[in-house]
């Protein structure tokens, strides 16, 4: 990051996305979530509690590759494992990495060069990132594109 601190704008393009949902287990049944050591979810089974949340909520949907960081008021992996298997009503807590914005553009009057310089910068000018004119490219397809108006 080069020592300085993100601004909101380079916050929303890179940070991870974090988010709660909140489902009942019925009893006898689980989550549907398969996750590894590290709480990363694996799979989410069919007909599950949690497919049928994905199902009905595709924009709030738990997704392979996610991490389960919280769940009630519990954070470590033993405490979560315990409370997924135990309690009916769950707040789980999901962070998603690498899921910031993907395109980003910004339409400003003012826009310079040294303004996207300051962009490129202020997210760490992160490897493989290329600057093209007033266009931010990485590779996987993220971009930031400003324009003058």
């Amino acid at each position: 990051m080069l020592g300085r601190q993100q601004g909101p704008v380079a916050k929303a393009f890179v940070s991870p996305v974090t988010f709660a949902i909140n489902i009942v287990r019925p009893s006898g049944q689980s989550t549907g979530a398969t996750l590894s050591a590290t709480l990363r979810v694996m799979g989410i089974n069919p007909t599950s509690v949690l497919d049928q949340w994905n199902n009905n909520r595709p924009a709030e949907a738990v997704r392979a590759g996610d991490f389960v960081v919280r769940v009630n008021d519990k954070t470590s992996t033993k405490l979560i494992l315990e409370e997924l298997g135990s309690r009916a009503e769950l707040e789980i807590v999901v962070n998603r990495p690498g899921a910031g914005l993907s395109y980003m553009d910004i339409c400003y009057n003012g826009i310079t060069n040294p303004g996207v310089e300051e962009l490129r910068d202020e997210v760490g000018r992160p490897q493989g990132c290329t600057l093209q004119g007033s266009l931010l490219r990485w590779p996987g397809g993220r971009q930031v594109s400003m324009n003058a108006a």
